[in-house]
C-alpha cells in the first residue's frame, strides 16, 4: 500500500522561498571590489566615440563601469573625452578602449602613451587577434610591489570573440615582449 506523507512546513519554506534578483546579485561580487562598481557589470566601447565621455560619465556616477568608444578617434578628441571624465569622476570607475591597429602602429602606442601619462587604469582590448608590445607595456607599467605582494595598478578587460583569444590574455606576457621593454626602460 502506498502512503502519501507531506514533508514538513519549514522544508516547504526552504524550498518555496524566492530570493530576489537584483543587479547587485546577478554576478561575481568579486568584479565590483576589483573595478569599484556597484553593479557586476560593465558597457563595452563603441568605436569613434559613439560610447561617449557623456554616457561614461553618466554610468560612472552610478558606480557601473562605462568604457569610453576610443577606438577610431583622433588622439586629441581622446585626450579631450579624459579631461572630461577625469574632471567628472576623479576616482572613477571608468575604461577607455583601446583598440588593436594592425595597419598603424603608431594609434595602439599613441593611445597607450596617453593611457599611462593621464593615468587610465583600466582598458578595454579589443580586436586584437595576436598580443602587441603596446597592451604589454599598459599593463606591466602599472606593476608594482606592495608589502612583498604584486601590486596590478592597469587592468585590461579583453574583448575576445573566441576562446583561443581569451587564453591569449590569460597567460603571462611573452618573454620576447618582456625583455625588449626591459631593455629600453633601464
Amino acid at each position: 500500500e502506498f502512503t502519501h506523507e507531506e514533508p514538513p512546513v519549514e522544508l516547504l519554506r526552504e524550498y518555496a522561498e524566492i530570493h530576489p534578483c537584483t543587479p547587485t546579485s546577478m554576478g561575481d561580487p568579486g568584479f565590483m571590489k576589483l573595478y569599484g562598481v556597484d553593479y557586476p557589470l560593465y558597457t563595452g566601447a563603441m568605436a569613434k566615440g559613439i560610447a561617449s565621455a557623456d554616457l561614461v560619465i553618466a554610468l560612472g556616477k552610478r558606480k557601473i563601469l562605462g568604457s569610453l568608444g576610443a577606438g577610431g578617434l583622433p588622439l586629441h578628441l581622446v585626450n579631450q573625452a579624459l579631461d572630461k571624465i577625469q574632471a567628472a569622476l576623479p576616482n572613477g570607475p571608468y575604461a577607455v578602449n583601446l583598440i588593436h591597429s594592425p595597419f598603424d602602429e603608431s594609434l595602439e602606442k599613441g593611445n597607450v602613451d596617453l593611457f599611462l601619462k593621464r593615468g587610465v587604469t583600466i582598458a578595454e582590448a579589443s580586436a586584437f587577434m595576436t598580443l602587441t608590445i603596446h597592451v604589454v607595456r599598459y599593463r606591466v607599467a602599472g606593476l608594482s610591489m606592495r608589502n612583498g605582494k604584486i601590486h596590478k595598478k592597469n587592468k585590461i578587460i579583453a574583448k575576445c570573440s573566441r576562446t583561443e583569444l581569451a587564453e591569449m590574455f590569460m597567460r603571462p606576457a611573452p618573454d620576447k615582449f618582456l625583455k625588449k621593454l626591459l631593455a629600453i626602460h633601464f
